[in-house]
């Protein structure tokens, strides 16, 4: 009791809802963890003056953030996906460093990064700390979708996509040059 909170809103038009609550990990009764605030970019320093007997402390919580359109189809970059097709998610905060899925299925979770389309769990085939690559789970139907990062337990802000029936794309390499594959998902190439 008495541990202290912070609490990130976020707005949509004209109304203001909670989107995380921010404690202190090692907090202790009587800490004044949040009295003082402070937001920079994609970043909030809470502090606990009286921490430790009043030799207070700082927390700093990097939010993950997506970049004003940065959520596309990762083949075309245009902003419109498709179930089933493949996404690509940029802004600020997500992991520490790049991983790539090494496992079938593919994970939910990678390196504390998770992301929800429609708030179910999105397969993730790449994360780092500006960009994830995942897959828009097939139940998501065609319309709008909301698209939310979660790194370190922290969500990102809502972010929408144009979901259709179909988003062909072509994944290009090289100098202009379209990625295929064979029945065995091995790289056609010109052998």
């Amino acid at each position: 009791a008495g541990l202290g909170a912070a609490y990130v809103f976020a707005r949509s038009g004209s109304t203001w809802t909670q989107s995380m609550k921010l404690t202190a990990a090692n907090g202790a009764s009587g800490d004044t963890f949040g009295q003082k605030v402070s937001l920079n970019g994609g970043t909030v320093v809470v502090g606990a003056p009286a921490h430790n007997g009043a030799e207070g402390i700082a927390y700093v919580f990097p939010l993950p953030t997506i970049s004003s359109g940065g959520l596309v189809n990762a083949a075309s970059f245009s902003h419109t996906v498709a179930p089933g097709s493949i996404a690509s998610v940029f802004g600020t905060n997500y992991a520490n460093s790049n991983i790539g899925a090494s496992v079938k299925p593919l994970p939910d979770n990678l390196g504390n990064v998770s992301i929800t389309v429609n708030n179910v769990a999105a397969p993730l085939i790449f994360v780092g700390q500006f960009q994830a690559n995942f897959q828009i789970p097939f139940e998501t139907k065609p319309g709008t979708a909301t698209v939310v990062v979660t790194s370190n337990g922290i969500e990102s802000q809502a972010a929408t996509v144009n979901v259709t029936a179909e988003a062909p794309g072509i994944f290009i390499t090289g100098t202009n040059q379209a990625v295929a594959l064979n029945s065995d998902n091995t790289v056609a190439d010109s052998s």
